[in-house]
C-alpha cells in the first residue's frame, strides 16, 4: 500500500514540487518502507529551507526524529526533539521528555556500553519489540589471521581484544538479521531445508536489502569456512559470495541507510552439502533456554567468533539483540572464543561428531588420551548413572551411605586420564557431583572441599577468602584472584557452595560465592540480580541467601605470580 501511495504523491508533486503536505506524506511513506536514505535526503533540504510553515516544521522534525532514531542516530534524533521541546506547548512536552531521555539512552549504551538491563527487559515484556542501541566494544577484527593445526583452520578470521578487560565485560552487542520465536529446535536443528531456509530468510529482513545489509549476508557466507566444517570440493558458494576483504566491525552492524540493492545468490543443489545441518549448530543460535524458548537468530558479528570448547566469552540475547560478554580477564591482542554447543556432558569423540575439531586446551588434553581408557571412563559414568544416581537423588534417600563407594569409583575414573590431575576433567564432574552432595550429609568440610574442586574441575580456579573473619552488612567490593571462564554450571555450584560456606560460618566466603554466582549468571544468561534470586529461589534457597549486594572484580592469577 505504501508503495501505491508513493506513487500518488511522486504523481501530485509533478505538477506541484513545493507541495508541503504532499512532501511531508511521501517522507512519512519512505519511513513506512524503511528507505531512510531517501527520506533523510528528502527532510533534511526541506528542514534547511526555512520555507516551511511553523506545524509543518513540528509534523517534519518528529518524522525525521522517528527516522534518525530508527537508524541509530541518536544525535540527530535528539536535536530534533530538543527543537521540538522549544516549539510545542507544554502539553506535549511529556511525550517528547521521553523521546529525550530515549536518545539519551541509546548514546550511553552505544557509546559507552552501559546498559540498564532491567529497563530493557521490562520494555521488551510490555511492548514485545526491543528497544536497544548496538555496540562495538573493545574488539576489532583479528588484523593476522591465525595459523593454526593444518586438520583445523589454517587461515581463521575472528575477532580480538583490544586492550586488557575484566571478566564481566560487554564486548559487543549486535542486532539479529533475522530472528524467529516459536520455530522448533528440533526442526531447525535437523532439518537441513530449515537450514537453507534460514538463510534464504535473513536476505529478506527488510522489504528490500540496501547496500549495507548485502554486506552483512555476503560477509557471513563467505565467512562460512571459518565457523562451519566443510566437505572438500563445497566451497564454490562461498568463491562466488567472497566478502570485501577491507570489511571493518562497523560492517555488521544492522543500520538501513545506505543505496537499495536487492541481493541475488543463487543456490544449487550442490550447495545444499554447505548448507548443512552445521549451519543451524554452529551459524544460528538459540535464544535464551530458560527464558525465551524456541527464539533463534543469525547475528552476523556473532558468527565471526571462533569456537572453543573452552569458552572465554559467554553470550545471552534480549530479543533480537545478542550481548557478548567477557568470561574471563582478557589481555589485548587475545582471540575471542564462545561455546557454540554445551560440551559439559560430551565425549571427546562426541564432541568431534557434533561440533569438528576444535584446539581448545580441553580438546588438546582430550586428544591425547587413549581409546580404551576413553571407553572404560564411559563405562564407569554408565555405572553410575544407571545404578547410584537414581538412588542418590530419591526423595527418601540417605545420601551419605554412598560416599565410600564413590570415593572409589573417583578414583577409578581418574586413573583412566594419562594424568590423574589434570584439569578439565568434565566427564567426571557428574560421579563427582554425587559425591559432593553425599559429604552434604556428613561433612560439612568435606562437602566444602569438594564443591571448590568441582568448581576447579570446570575450569575456574580462585583464590577465595577461608577465614571465619566477622563481617559487617555493608556493601563490599570483592578484588578475586583467578584463571579460567566462569560458566552458567559455576552459577549453581557457588550458591551450593554458599549454603555449605554459611553452615561453617564462613561469612565472607559466603559474599563471595553470591557475587561470583551472579557475574556466571549474567555473562552466560543476562540475569539482573532479582532474574538470579528468583531462579535459585525456585531451587530451594532462602531470601537470605541474596542478601548483601556487593560488588566484584576478577583479577587474572597470572598477573600476580
Amino acid at each position: 500500500m505504501f508503495e501505491l501511495a508513493l506513487e500518488c504523491y511522486d504523481k501530485g508533486l509533478e505538477i506541484d514540487a513545493q507541495h508541503e503536505t504532499l512532501l511531508l506524506n511521501k517522507l512519512s511513506a519512505l519511513l513506512s518502507l524503511y528507505r531512510y536514505h531517501e527520506a533523510f535526503a528528502l527532510g533534511e533540504p526541506l528542514l534547511a529551507s526555512g520555507t516551511l510553515e511553523d506545524n509543518n516544521i513540528a509534523r517534519l522534525l518528529t518524522r525525521l526524529a522517528k527516522g534518525y532514531y530508527a537508524v541509530g542516530m541518536y544525535e540527530k534524533a535528539l536535536e530534533c526533539n530538543n527543537r521540538l521541546l522549544e516549539t510545542q506547548p507544554k502539553s506535549e512536552h511529556k511525550e517528547l521528555k521521553l523521546n529525550v531521555r530515549d536518545c539519551l539512552a541509546r548514546l550511553e549504551e552505544r557509546d559507552n556500553g552501559i546498559f540498564k538491563f532491567k529497563e530493557l527487559k521490562e520494555h521488551l515484556k510490555a511492548t514485545e519489540e526491543t528497544d536497544i542501541s548496538e555496540y562495538i566494544g573493545p574488539v576489532r577484527i583479528k588484523k593476522t589471521r591465525t595459523k593454526t593445526a593444518p586438520f583445523i583452520n589454517t587461515d581463521r578470521i575472528g575477532l580480538e581484544c583490544t586492550r586488557d578487560v575484566q571478566g564481566g565485560t560487554i564486548l559487543f552487542v549486535n542486532k539479529a538479521v533475522k530472528y524467529v520465536k516459536g520455530l522448533s529446535s528440533q526442526k531447525l536443528i535437523f532439518d537441513q531445508q530449515d537450514s537453507l531456509n534460514m538463510l534464504r530468510e535473513c536476505t529478506k529482513a527488510m522489504p528490500s536489502l540496501n547496500q549495507h545489509q548485502h554486506r552483512q549476508c555476503r560477509a557471513i557466507l563467505a565467512f562460512a569456512p571459518q565457523i562451519m566444517q566443510f566437505e572438500e570440493g563445497t566451497n564454490n558458494l562461498v568463491e562466488r559470495v567472497q566478502a570485501d576483504p577491507n570489511l571493518q566491525l562497523e560492517d555488521f552492524k544492522f543500520i538501513n541507510n545506505q543505496e537499495t540493492e536487492k541481493m541475488d545468490i543463487n543456490y544449487n543443489q550442490n550447495d545444499r552439502k554447505f548448507l548443512n545441518v552445521e549451519i543451524s549448530q554452529l551459524a544460528l543460535f538459540g535464544g535464551n533456554f530458560i527464558s525465551i524458548v524456541g527464539a533463534w537468530g543469525l547475528w552476523p558479528m556473532l558468527t565471526l567468533v571462533n569456537h572453543a570448547c573452552i569458552q572465554n566469552a559467554g553470550y545471552f540475547n534480549i530479543g533480537d539483540y545478542i550481548f557478548v560478554v567477557a568470561a574471563q580477564s582478557l589481555k589485548a591482542g587475545e582471540e575471542i572464543f564462545i561455546s557454540r554447543k554445551s560440551v559439559s556432558n560430551l565425549s571427546y569423540s562426541e564432541r568431534k561428531d557434533h561440533i569438528g575439531l576444535c584446539e581448545c586446551k580441553l580438546c588438546r588434553l582430550d586428544s591425547q588420551e587413549s581409546a580404551a581408557n576413553c571407553h572404560l571412563r564411559k563405562l564407569i559414568c554408565e555405572d553410575y548413572f544407571q545404578n547410584i544416581r537414581p538412588k542418590l537423588y530419591h526423595d527418601n534417600a540417605t545420601p551419605g551411605i554412598f560416599g565410600p563407594k564413590l570415593e572409589l569409583m573417583m578414583k577409578q575414573l581418574k586413573n583412566t586420564y594419562n594424568d590423574p590431575e589434570r584439569p578439565y576433567q568434565l566427564e567426571l564432574q557428574h560421579p563427582f557431583t554425587g559425591l559432593a552432595v553425599s559429604y552434604q550429609e556428613t561433612s560439612y568440610e568435606k562437602a566444602l572441599v569438594a564443591y571448590l574442586k568441582l568448581i576447579e574441575m570446570n575450569g575456574f580456579t580462585a583464590k577465595l577468602c577461608m577465614k571465619k573473619d566477622r563481617v559487617s552488612k555493608d556493601r563490599i567490593h570483592h578484588t578475586i584472584e583467578c584463571e579460567g571462564p566462569l560458566v552458567f554450571a559455576h552459577a549453581g555450584m557457588f550458591m551450593t557452595l554458599l549454603m555449605i560456606a554459611g553452615a561453617l560460618d564462613y561469612q565472607i566466603l559466603v559474599r563471595q560465592c553470591l557475587a561470583l554466582s551472579r557475574m556466571a549468571a549474567f555473562i552466560n544468561q543476562g540475569y539482573t540480580n532479582k532474574e538470579h534470586a528468583q531462579f535459585f529461589k525456585s531451587f530451594g534457597h532462602t531470601s537470605f541467601s541474596f542478601d548483601s549486594n556487593d560488588t566484584i572484580e576478577l583479577i587474572d592469577m597470572k598477573k600476580t605470580k
